[in-house]
């Protein structure tokens, strides 16, 4: 299952439905890169704290770059 006009896959099981995403938006809040990924949002956080994530910043609450999320989820394994 694919994002509409996006290049990012989706993890099974999670409904396109479920995911209300601004397509040009250039982050993406935590809850957001948790439903991209199927993952949960503490999930995402840990994924932050080992570095695996970086939220951009100076920001009050944490965005992560669409492109991270995309390289994450098309490159597996790699550290973004």
């Amino acid at each position: 299952m694919e994002a509409h006009n996006s290049s990012i896959t989706l993890m099974p099981g999670v409904p396109a439905s479920s995911v209300a995403l601004n397509h040009s938006a250039l982050t993406y809040s935590v809850a957001e890169t948790a439903a991209l990924l199927g993952v949960s949002r503490v999930t995402i956080y840990r994924m932050i704290k080992r570095r695996i994530l970086s939220p951009l910043p100076g920001l009050r609450h944490k965005k992560i770059a669409r492109r991270k999320v995309h390289d994450l989820a098309n490159g597996g394994g790699r550290h973004v």
